[in-house]
């Protein structure tokens, strides 16, 4: 219990604030780069994907679902989340497909190359939407979760309260700000084993949806945490 009450000094204090703090960034990794291929759209049906003049360029790999060698979610909390997305994108940003080239210049490159056809579809954009319920989905509601906590006799602190004040309350979209923003690094051995390095909170999430991802076993996947310049939740649930 001597923690408790103490003020330690942070470990990475003194580096992060010299400046000498090693980010993913800083750090020499030989190898390929990678980059995201990302939809525009809110909610878009995937036509097709046409990657065939970004694969004729020499020394590029691209991936979408289709390649994938397992199933195509991310191992999480709840098994709902695609890698990569394969018949509808449901968000500005979604990931369409990956690249990878010898340099992040020719992976940008070759990533302006490959052709999405979207079928753009009406998306739901506010909570009023989402509760008239959906006509996509045969009238259900837009609604990932829903909790309820009741303790004590709460119809009766109803009934007793001099003042009940109900209202709508609104604020902007709120994105964290970090001294680095995420990045991952990472490399087979010669012996099978999967060695990621990364800017992350839970290296454990990662684990888990990397084995699910690529059926490897515990002992066959190691996750490290680089300095991590904040996340405040942004970098938690898989980055």
């Amino acid at each position: 219990m001597q923690s408790v009450g103490a003020n330690p000094q942070r470990s990475d204090g003194p580096a992060k604030v010299t400046g000498v703090a090693a980010y993913l960034d800083d750090i020499p990794f030989d190898g390929w780069r990678g980059v995201t291929l990302r939809s525009p759209h809110a909610r878009a049906r995937i036509r097709s994907i046409d990657s065939s003049e970004a694969k004729a360029l020499a020394n590029v790999v691209v991936v979408t679902a289709a390649d994938l060698p397992g199933p195509n979610v991310i191992q999480l909390i709840k098994d709902d989340w695609p890698i990569l997305g394969d018949e509808y994108v449901n968000h500005v940003g979604e990931a369409v497909a990956l690249v990878a080239a010898p340099t992040l210049k020719e992976a940008q490159a070759a990533a302006q190359k490959i052709v999405v056809d979207y079928e753009v579809l009406e998306p739901v954009l506010t909570l009023e939407q989402a509760l008239e319920g959906d006509p996509r989905c045969d009238g259900a509601l837009n609604v990932q979760a829903e909790i309820k906590i009741d303790h004590g006799k709460v119809e009766m602190a109803w009934e007793q309260a001099d003042l009940i004040i109900e209202g709508t309350y609104e604020c902007g979209h709120q994105e964290h700000i970090y001294i680095e923003p995420n990045g991952m690094a990472a490399q087979w051995h010669e012996n099978g084993h999967l060695e990621v390095f990364g800017s992350m909170q839970c290296p454990y999430y990662m684990h888990k949806a990397l084995m699910g991802v690529f059926g490897l076993g515990h002992e066959e996947l190691n996750i490290r945490q680089t300095v991590t310049g904040g996340g405040f939740g942004g970098k938690e649930d898989f980055p």
